[in-house]
């Protein structure tokens, strides 16, 4: 009866779910991290910008490099890099990583075939708006791939037009954008080039790119009535593969990268929306095997598919219902094999795949006084194919958020929930050649299982000082894991029960209209039931942010410590410790022209991005200018 309800709402208010922070009651303007499903994106930005694991990040005041989503998120307590580095550097958010985390674009959800997880990497960074994370265990509401959180960038945001112009001569990276921002209209272009980057010991780094992106946005209000469209162009070629394996065993890059995204939406921001996408993906992966310094084999993949999406929402006085639809079709894997004089060995399609995902959901909220309850609950419904074979699973999520006001500045909250996270196409039926090694599919893998709580604390200790708490503990069951049959081949199975638990805080200043400051710590831990460290743990860690404007001045700076990591999973490797720096100087010369001068790893550390076997080192000290002219 629950399918029959879930499968015949989505005909009508098809999509991909938003479930999002709202903030605490009223009489707390700190809040603690709550839960609730909200269809305003304006009202959606504000509840989120009042809660407190839960982060919406002002772009302006961060100092990153800039080259992708990745180094955008991974300056927040909590969050770390995954992955080998470059472009394709991919983010981590408290031990969770790959398809267990869900990510989105302007509400379109992003579904990667890579096995490394999203990496956003076809998103211009320099285009984001703004970024909301999603931690705790109630980002279960989002239905599969949500178990360790959310990412969801807005490229939408934008409050001016400009051009800009961006150099850095350290490997000749350069950017050159243009905007036209009205009160309907979001329209930009951005060409990104780049040549390859060296580490700190000099080593050259598999880093360089080229990278075009247009984007179109459309907002218009009839009385009640809101209509939003969205559509974007990406196209990305000559993408290296950073990798320690460069250049002596394997050479690996990413020949193109080409997407396209849109997206309309039609609202009533007092009751309800409907939201339809799609999003169309084509790339190629190409692997150069080398022997006795000369190329022994080519291997060529190439990965393509489209996925359509609808989302529909009715809010009735204190309950949110909804639906969610995200189709995936063409889903295709192709591999080619040439030997050193690029003669055709052979080729295979490897994967030939649809999916579909079928949810339906419902929240509640109950206030009393100082206290606060958030409850919800999730229907999925899940079919894949793959040629003749089909494989079909249902799960009922639910979760509890608890709130209690204690004074007028703290407050206590509490999580429990649980969630699943169905395997990947390609953690079930990919078998070939990657840039990590040949990787073979396991089709009899099951969906991993997850119960998490998190209690948090907020404390506003005085008008200029606000401390946060959050701890977590997760338990997963039949966690999905990458492991060696042969040191040349790879294949996933699922493992005993997973604990993943740590303890984040922050504190943050505003010691005047000029200055603020922020230092956040962060400690995690994830091992199995033979109590082995297992992949993608984040690293113990401190990150302090200072911020200060004076017109015509603004001065922002990040300074990150990473503790030595003496323990590492099966596909990882110990790392030393690192401390990180990176600072900006803004000078506003003309009211229309705006100079920066960034440098990043400031202190030329010889580091890598995460602890992945075949990460490279990052990029040694550079620095970049960039001028911005307003319109």
């Amino acid at each position: 009866m629950n399918k029959l309800i879930a499968c015949t709402a989505a005909l009508f208010l098809s999509i991909p779910m938003l479930v999002e922070a709202v903030d605490a009651p009223k009489n707390n303007h700190q809040g603690i991290e709550t839960i609730s499903i909200v269809h305003s994106a304006n009202t959606r930005l504000l509840q989120q910008a009042l809660t407190s694991d839960n982060t919406l990040i002002e772009i302006p005041q961060l100092v990153t490099s800039m080259r992708s989503a990745a180094d955008i998120v991974a300056q927040t307590v909590g969050v770390g890099l995954n992955g080998q580095g470059g472009l394709f550097q991919s983010y981590n958010i408290r031990g969770f990583s790959k398809a267990r985390l869900k990510t989105e674009i302007n509400g379109i959800s992003i579904i990667s075939d890579r096995r490394a997880g999203n990496s956003l990497s076809f998103i211009p960074a320099s285009i984001v708006d703004s970024v909301y994370l999603q931690k705790g265990p109630n980002s279960t509401l989002y239905g599969t791939g949500a178990m360790g959180g959310v990412v969801s960038l807005s490229t939408l945001d934008a409050q001016q037009s400009q051009l800009k112009l961006s150099f850095s001569p350290q490997d000749n990276t350069t950017e050159l954008s243009a905007r036209y921002v009205d009160d309907e209209f979001d329209v930009a272009a951005v060409h990104r080039k780049a040549q390859q980057a060296k580490s700190a010991n000099e080593l050259t780094l598999n880093s360089q790119f080229e990278q075009n992106y247009l984007q179109f946005g459309f907002n218009q209000q009839y009385d009640d009535l809101t209509i939003k469209a969205f559509s974007a162009l990406s196209q990305g070629s000559d993408i290296g593969k950073s990798s320690a394996q460069y250049p002596l065993q394997k050479i690996s890059d990413y020949p193109i990268d080409n997407h396209w995204l849109s997206q309309i939406e039609v609202s009533n921001s007092e009751q309800w929306l409907v939201r339809l996408y799609h999003h169309n993906q084509d790339w190629k992966s190409q692997v150069k095997t080398i022997k006795q310094q000369a190329i022994n084999r080519v291997n060529l993949t190439r990965y393509q598919s489209t996925t359509l999406g609808g989302f529909g929402t009715y809010l009735f006085d204190d309950f949110q219902f909804g639906v969610e639809w995200v189709g995936r079709q063409g889903i295709t894997i192709k591999e080619q094999e040439f030997n050193g004089l690029n003669q055709l060995r052979w080729l295979n399609t490897s994967v030939d795949a649809s999916e579909d995902n079928i949810g339906a959901f419902i929240s509640h909220q109950w206030v009393n006084h100082q206290f606060t309850l958030k409850s919800g609950a999730r229907f999925d419904s899940i079919s894949l194919k793959q040629r003749q074979h089909t494989k079909n699973d249902q799960f009922t999520s639910f979760s509890l958020n608890a709130g209690y006001q204690f004074t007028a500045a703290s407050s206590l909250e509490f999580q429990v929930a649980n969630a699943f996270r169905f395997p990947s196409v390609s953690e079930l039926f990919f078998s070939g050649n990657t840039p990590r090694g040949n990787t073979q599919g396991n089709e009899s893998l099951v969906a991993e299982e997850s119960m998490g709580y998190q209690l948090s604390i907020n404390h506003q200790w005085n008008e200029h000082l606000n401390i946060t708490a959050h701890s977590y503990f997760y338990q997963v069951g039949n966690y999905i894991e990458r492991y060696r049959i042969t040191p040349q081949l790879r294949s996933y199975k699922n493992t005993d029960d997973v604990t993943i638990k740590g303890a984040e805080v922050t504190f943050k200043w505003q010691l005047s209209s000029q200055w603020s400051s922020a230092v956040g710590a962060q400690v995690q831990s994830s091992k199995d039931s033979n109590n082995q460290q297992i992949d993608d743990a984040i690293p113990n860690a401190i990150k302090w942010h200072v911020n200060w404007s004076n017109d015509p001045f603004s001065f922002n700076n990040h300074v990150s410590y990473n503790a030595k990591r003496r323990h590492a999973g099966p596909s990882e490797q110990p790392l030393d410790s690192n401390i990180i720096w990176n600072s900006s100087l803004a000078f506003q010369l003309t009211e229309e022209l705006n100079i920066k001068l960034a440098l990043y790893n400031i202190t030329n550390e010889l580091y890598y991005g995460s602890a992945d076997e075949d990460a490279a080192y990052q990029p040694q000290r550079s620095i970049n200018l960039t001028l911005q002219w307003m319109l």
